[in-house]
């Protein structure tokens, strides 16, 4: 036990020394804590990206992301993107859209420019990064679905308890399926037309600016 005692208090002595005694320790764990900060928020930083766009709030101007795509040769139908299930928004572009690594990259001019996409859920944080060309925003959603009430009403009470998809204001218990669960019920290859892979019967588009 005084072995381990003496021991113990001649490596504390020797710490001491190093560091320019007890202060010193301190002092260097201090400054051990703020380079620990700093590196974790820089990490933070990049791992979020610029702030993102409400998802109501977006604006993707598919007319001229088609017209586009179709001009380069590689045209992309409403399955290229909204097919299956993405993890997350970035694997639904990453197929066809590198991601910028810089601001220079950022910058570049034309319809491959990745700003083009970007924007789109993220806000831009420094204006400088963006190139020159950049189109504006379309200033409504574009493809937006229209609905025959007429028609569907003609059918009966048998679709009343779907008007809560779109009017969930009005219904005691709105579904809690998204909409094209819904529509799949009856558009389906068995049943009424359009189908729901015949996505410009429903959804409008809108052209470009």
């Amino acid at each position: 036990m005084v072995t381990e005692g003496k021991g113990s208090g001649s490596s504390r002595r020797r710490i001491r020394a190093i560091v320019g005694g007890k202060s010193g320790v301190l002092r260097a764990i201090a400054a051990l804590a703020v380079a620990l900060a700093v590196v974790t928020s820089a990490g933070g930083a990049d791992a979020k990206g610029p702030p993102l766009v409400a998802p109501g709030s977006r604006r993707f101007d598919h007319a001229r992301h088609a017209a586009s795509a179709g001009a380069a040769g590689k045209p992309v139908d409403c399955a290229g993107c909204h097919g299956g299930k993405p993890t997350s928004e970035h694997a639904r572009c990453a197929g066809c859209h590198a991601f910028p690594s810089s601001c220079s990259v950022m910058q570049t001019p034309g319809v491959a420019g990745p700003a083009r996409v970007c924007r789109t859920c993220h806000v831009p944080t420094r204006p400088a990064c963006l190139p020159k060309d950049l189109p504006p925003l379309p200033p409504a959603p574009s493809f937006v679905a229209t609905f025959g009430h007429t028609k569907h009403l003609a059918i009966g009470s048998s679709v009343e308890r779907d008007c809560g998809v779109c009017h969930r204001a009005q219904v005691a218990e709105p579904p809690k399926q998204k909409a094209h669960v819904l529509c799949s019920g009856c558009h389906n290859p068995n049943g009424a037309r359009p189908t729901m892979s015949e996505c410009t019967s429903c959804h409008v588009g809108a052209k470009p600016g």
